[in-house]
């Protein structure tokens, strides 16, 4: 049970209790504004030991660039809401890395895609993973090498495609369906969520630093946790990271040493 000095005003921030200064924490919707309030003082910075911090930092989105050289034809706009919105000024496939840096901890990314039907027509809508030292190329179509090697991605016809290797197994998903990717540093995992329903097929063995990438969404949020969602299930189906499919094995289609081939899982 709290007691009474906890939640002291005197008329200035020292004379805030911990509670209070907690709830003004807990309004903050960015990690930078969090970062700048906890250097006030001493008294804001020991609010790190307090047992609800874990959580109110699992609920603030860190702010991000778009590293893509196509900055005419790819446009991105933070709404009020801390969402921000990805758009393409131009038909055909396109690759929007994501500038945060993953490497240690657990990463969330939370996206929703509309306009699918239409955008089927010229490219596949995704949301995967790339090497942190790899720069996608202008208006560069990840399944085509050398992109397609360095990356690993989760389609929207439910297609799961590793650095070359190809899996089907995931539900598909359309306009307005939340899309969650929880990458897991510690395990190296990388999973895939569709309105809070966990995915079977997972990607593995990931030790590297790498970032995020989308085709084009609205991304809500961008989030660090301290504890993963993600669990083994018996359904699960694991690919892995590590694996890059030999150019040899993807027929050309009319593109630069190859594109990646759909192989369906065989019926048991």
């Amino acid at each position: 049970m709290a007691v009474p000095n906890e939640y002291n005003i005197t008329g200035k921030l020292m004379g805030l209790g911990p509670n209070v200064l907690l709830e003004v924490l807990s309004q903050m919707k960015l990690v930078f504004d969090t970062q700048q309030f906890l250097g006030v003082n001493k008294k804001t910075f020991a609010l790190k030991e307090h047992q609800r911090f874990g959580k109110i930092i699992e609920s603030l989105n860190y702010s991000f660039d778009i590293m893509n050289p196509e900055y005419k034809e790819v446009t991105s706009e933070e709404n009020f809401d801390g969402k921000v919105i990805i758009r393409k000024n131009f038909q055909g496939e396109t690759s929007n890395c994501i500038s945060q840096d993953l490497e240690n901890g657990i990463w969330v990314i939370e996206a929703e895609f509309k306009n699918l039907h239409l955008e089927r027509q010229y490219s596949i809508p995704t949301l995967g993973i790339v090497d942190a030292s790899y720069n996608f190329p202008k208006s560069s179509d990840p399944s085509v090498s050398p992109q397609i090697q360095h990356n690993a991605r989760f389609r929207s016809d439910g297609f799961v495609v590793c650095k070359g290797r190809n899996q089907y197994g995931n539900q598909r998903f359309d306009d307005n369906k939340l899309i969650k990717l929880e990458l897991d540093c510690g395990k190296g995992t990388l999973t895939l969520f569709i309105d809070g329903v966990q995915q079977p097929i997972i990607i593995s063995g990931i030790k590297e630093k790498v970032h995020f990438f989308d085709s084009y969404c609205t991304v809500h949020s961008l989030k660090r946790l301290t504890t993963p969602s993600g669990e083994h299930t018996s359904q699960e189906i694991t690919l892995d990271w590590n694996y890059v499919q030999p150019v040899s094995y993807l027929p050309g289609w009319g593109y630069p040493m190859g594109r990646e081939v759909i192989i369906r899982r065989r019926r048991r």
